[in-house]
């Protein structure tokens, strides 16, 4: 066990854990492709949050987020044809300046008895406000292929779902 934590630590040298807690996942949302998104004031956050939910009447009330010291990300891995799809945070890291959200898509065990719906699976991960230049998030998908997407910034994306 020491031995697989000292191996960890060798490949990684330089990255510092994020402390991060997942405020929300789920299945159904209105992204069709791979995304991630940074949510830095409540502006953003209230509209960006309704957007997600557009699909629910009532839109529910987003979660409290005290963005003075805080930020939110949304990570999206885009449409899937059947159910049994979602992702995992695998880590979440500061290296030189730069912030970088791993995340793992969790992937059917079996197609066998899965309902033929598409999905689009979301999380949402609240993190501590930190001094970064940049924030990059790496997707790992079910065959284990690396993906790199560069986080947009919320008031750029508001402008988008806004439209």
């Amino acid at each position: 066990m020491f031995l697989i934590l000292l191996l960890s630590l060798a490949r990684n040298p330089g990255d510092v854990p994020v402390n991060y807690k997942v405020i929300e996942e789920g299945r159904q949302s209105p992204f069709t492709t791979m995304s991630a998104v940074l949510i830095s004031n409540q502006e953003v956050w209230e509209v960006g949050y309704s957007y997600i939910h557009s699909s629910k009447i009532p839109s529910p009330k987003p979660p409290s987020i005290n963005f003075k010291d805080s930020v939110a990300i949304l990570v999206t891995i885009g449409e899937r044809k059947t159910a049994g799809y979602g992702m995992e945070v695998e880590s979440v890291v500061l290296k030189q300046g730069k912030l970088l959200i791993t995340v793992r898509e969790k992937c059917p065990k079996s197609a066998a008895g899965l309902l033929q719906v598409i999905t689009q699976p979301y999380l949402i991960l609240q993190i501590p406000r930190l001094n970064w230049e940049k924030i990059d998030a790496k997707f790992i998908d079910c065959q284990g292929k690396e993906f790199f997407v560069p986080v947009k910034r919320g008031m750029t994306w508001l402008e988008t779902i806004k439209k």
